[in-house]
């Protein structure tokens, strides 16, 4: 999420001098490398730097599925072996992510943008990454509620009740399909909620605008405005 942020701080670091931007600058990556650290320093003990490594690649290129979309298409009957394999996978889901990054670096200059490009960007890793659990959606959430963006906190807010679903699946049975109810079905219904609800505007919009033609097309001629003035006293005969 940096880069958006940062994007979103160059544009506000225009009003500075020179010398005052250069030192903002230089705060704001050592605080952000300061808060990396941070981040990290409670499994350097256990883990050290090549535990962090193969965390981080166990993250984000896994060798495995579990409870994701993913998961649910390798057990389908027919299927793409290269596609469906979590490595595969995972490289396509990163290419997708990297692709809308650069669309929100490109767009994103005010703080309800910033918050909304990241909280899709965070959505699109917990969706589309071969491992899925139901936490992952808390921080894309916080940011959708910042970004005061409708759609995506209706969808967030699916995802949220399937996520309760996912939490009874993996307490009681092992169902490797769980993904197409957790994270599909949310999905399809989001979009066929969008369609009706847009559909539905647009035609009340075009109904509104046929009821304006109507009534311009009725309406009688309007008075000239010198006409509309009160009149002049007459003179008055003494």
């Amino acid at each position: 999420l940096l880069p958006l942020f940062f994007r979103l701080m160059l544009k506000q670091s225009h009003t500075l001098r020179a010398g005052h931007r250069l030192l903002w600058w230089i705060g704001m990556l050592l605080i952000s490398a300061v808060v990396v650290v941070l981040a990290y320093a409670p499994y350097w003990h256990a883990l050290g730097f090549s535990g962090i490594l193969t965390q981080l690649h166990h993250t984000f290129l896994p060798t495995t599925a579990a409870n994701s979309l993913n998961a649910a298409l390798l057990n389908l009957p027919v299927r793409s072996a290269w596609l469906t394999s979590p490595q595969h996978w995972s490289l396509v889901a990163l290419s997708i992510s990297a692709l809308f990054l650069l669309f929100g670096l490109w767009l994103a200059d005010t703080t309800e943008l910033v918050a909304l490009f990241s909280c899709w960007l965070l959505l699109l890793f917990a969706v589309l990454l071969p491992t899925y659990w139901p936490w992952y959606l808390i921080a894309p959430f916080a940011l959708a509620l910042g970004s005061t963006n409708r759609r995506s906190i209706l969808l967030l807010q699916l995802l949220l009740l399937a996520s309760l679903v996912s939490y009874y699946l993996t307490l009681t049975l092992t169902w490797s399909g769980q993904g197409l109810v957790t994270l599909g079905l949310p999905l399809l219904l989001w979009g066929w909620i969008l369609f009706f609800s847009t559909t539905w505007q647009m035609t009340h919009t075009q109904e509104e605008g046929v009821d304006d033609m109507r009534g311009r097309g009725r309406s009688r001629p309007s008075r000239p405005s010198f006409l509309s003035r009160p009149s002049r006293p007459g003179r008055r005969y003494e």
